[in-house]
C-alpha cells in the first residue's frame, strides 16, 4: 500500500494528489454546511428581529461567502501540489481574479438589496414616474460601473497591466457622454 501511495504522477505522489483532492472536497462540504447554517439557523433568527436589515444582509452575503469558501478550497488544494511555475502562476491569477469577482458580487448584492428595500418604497409613493425611471437607471448604472471596476481590479490583481484598458474606458465614456448629450438635455429640459 505504501508503494502505491508513493508512486509519482506528473511530479506528485498519489498521496499528494489525494490530499489535494481531499482539501477541495472538504471545502465543498464545509461550504454546504455553512450554507445550511445560514439557511436554517441564522435566517430564522434574523426573521424574528424587529428590523429587516439584518435579514437582508444575511440573505445577500450567504452565497458569496459560500462561493469564497469553495474558491479557497480550489486554491489551497492545488497549492499543496508541486506544480510547474507556469501552471502555479495561472492558478494564482485565476484565483485572484475570481475572489475579486466574489467580493464585488457581494457589494452589488448588498447595495442593490438596500436600494430595493429602502429607496424603492419611497420612490413608489411619489406621484410622477420620473423618479421611478431615474432609480432604475441609477441601479443599472451602479451595477455596470461596479462590474467594470471588478474587471479592472480583477485583472490588476491577476498581474495584468490595465492602464490601456482604463484609457480605453475613459475614451469610451467620453464618446458615450457626447452621444448622450442631447438625450440628457431633453431629460432635464
Amino acid at each position: 500500500m505504501n508503494d502505491f501511495l508513493n508512486k509519482t504522477f506528473y511530479g506528485n505522489t498519489i498521496q499528494e494528489w489525494g490530499i489535494s483532492l481531499l482539501i477541495i472536497l472538504f471545502s465543498i462540504v464545509f461550504a454546504k454546511v455553512i450554507y445550511w447554517i445560514f439557511g436554517n439557523i441564522i435566517k430564522k433568527f434574523t426573521k424574528k428581529t424587529k428590523t429587516n436589515l439584518d435579514y437582508l444582509i444575511v440573505d445577500n452575503i450567504e452565497e458569496p461567502i459560500v462561493t469564497a469558501i469553495v474558491l479557497a478550497g480550489f486554491w489551497f488544494g492545488p497549492n499543496y501540489l508541486n506544480l510547474t511555475e507556469g501552471l502555479e502562476n495561472f492558478l494564482n491569477k485565476t484565483f485572484y481574479f475570481a475572489i475579486t469577482f466574489v467580493v464585488f458580487w457581494l457589494i452589488v448584492r448588498l447595495v442593490d438589496a438596500l436600494i430595493v428595500q429602502y429607496l424603492s418604497p419611497i420612490v413608489k409613493k411619489t406621484r410622477g414616474d420620473l423618479d421611478d425611471h431615474i432609480l432604475y437607471i441609477v441601479r443599472k448604472s451602479f451595477k455596470v460601473a461596479i462590474w467594470i471596476l471588478a474587471v479592472v481590479i480583477g485583472l490588476n490583481n491577476a498581474g495584468y497591466d490595465v492602464g490601456a484598458l482604463i484609457a480605453g474606458l475613459g475614451i469610451g465614456g467620453l464618446a458615450f457622454a457626447l452621444a448622450a448629450k442631447d438625450s440628457v438635455a431633453n431629460l432635464f429640459g
